[in-house]
């Protein structure tokens, strides 16, 4: 009898403990069939669906529908929302739409924001680093706010070259607007010298001071193209000394200063060089006539300081005691050329020399 009721008692344990399938439905307390069960993130019935993905849950989840929309909570598209109003018929409910009146499913730049709604097509919507509501990939001014532009040019005021005015009128295309040239159909943004106003507008492009002896220069090497020219001819920009000379050569044509170091120099050039210094009709004979004796000069140093030293002569015995202090073969020649060649001209300078 006692080991009738033992085994008795331990098939009923055995039942307990490895239970009857919770779907059996001659088990209703085992079922998933309450709101409480269905929402508890529980599989009760330990038949691997959990909550409202069992099938017994059907009728407990279908009863949950917190925004009264008519689709149950487990099945909403839009918490909260109603999941029946969708305007644009993109299958997103209005009340989660990210871009209304559009597809929020097409959005070919993969940014997440659709393409209807794109602020910057083909860049990132979601990368703004200045915080002015225009993405990076689209900014015009990357530091700035683009949305303030004062003078309604396009262009945001944080990057205006020219405030007031319209930035993008530039027809000298030096990327200075027009109505802040400063050298108007000149390239602003070339200034050798440093000085404030742009080469093509500079009397003096290379030199800060500015004077008419450096306007020559600049006019003679480089808008003519003779290079050197003035070192050549000795000229010193930083005295009054040349500045006669200077305004001749500015008031000469190119083709005109060019003849000067040919046989035939042009005559009003030379006669207005000539009237600015007695000298200057000598050293315009010589420099027409004695062109190899005067290379030869430049290449030997002593008759280079000669040729200093004779500059502020007025008669040959003065250019003699240059020749005394400088002896050079280079200069005896220079000098016999010039005596041979210039007779007239020169003829102050060569009285008594040998």
């Amino acid at each position: 009898m006692w080991t009738k009721k033992i085994l008795f008692i331990s098939m009923l344990g055995a039942a307990a403990l490895f239970g009857c399938d919770d779907d059996d439905s001659n088990n209703e307390n085992g079922k998933e069939n309450t709101v409480a069960l269905c929402t508890d993130n529980l599989d009760n019935d330990q038949d691997g669906d959990v909550d409202c993905a069992d099938a017994d849950c059907a009728d407990a989840c279908n009863s949950i529908d917190t925004d009264n929309d008519g689709v149950p909570d487990y099945q909403d598209v839009c918490e909260g929302h109603d999941d029946n109003v969708d305007a644009d018929n993109d299958g997103v409910p209005d009340g989660c739409d990210a871009c209304e009146g559009s597809d929020d499913s097409v959005d070919a730049d993969s940014d997440g924001v659709p393409d209807g709604c794109d602020v910057c097509s083909g860049g990132d919507d979601n990368v703004d680093s200045d915080g002015d509501g225009v993405p990076n990939d689209c900014d015009v001014c990357a530091d700035g706010d683009d949305t303030v532009d004062t003078d309604e040019d396009g262009v945001p005021d944080a990057c205006d070259m020219c405030e007031g005015y319209d930035d993008t009128l530039d027809a000298d295309e030096d990327t200075v607007p027009d109505d802040c040239d400063v050298c108007e159909g000149g390239d602003d943004t070339v200034d050798t010298d440093s000085d404030g106003t742009p080469d093509d507008c500079d009397d003096c492009p290379l030199t800060e001071d500015c004077n008419v002896c450096y306007e020559a220069c600049y006019y003679v090497e480089n808008t003519c193209g003779f290079i050197g020219t003035c070192a050549y001819v000795g000229f010193d920009c930083t005295t009054e000394d040349d500045f006669c000379e200077s305004q001749c050569l500015l008031d000469a044509e190119c083709s005109a200063i060019q003849t000067m170091a040919g046989q035939t120099p042009d005559p009003d050039l030379t006669a207005c060089i000539n009237a600015c210094d007695a000298n200057n009709a000598c050293q315009t004979c010589t420099a027409t006539n004695c062109q190899p004796e005067i290379a030869a000069c430049n290449q030997d140093t002593i008759c280079v300081s000669f040729m200093t030293c004779i500059e502020n002569c007025t008669d040959a015995s003065c250019v003699e005691t240059c020749a005394q202090n400088n002896p050079s073969v280079a200069a005896g020649n220079l000098m016999s050329c010039s005596c041979d060649s210039c007779p007239t001209d020169c003829g102050n300078f060569c009285s008594g020399m040998n």
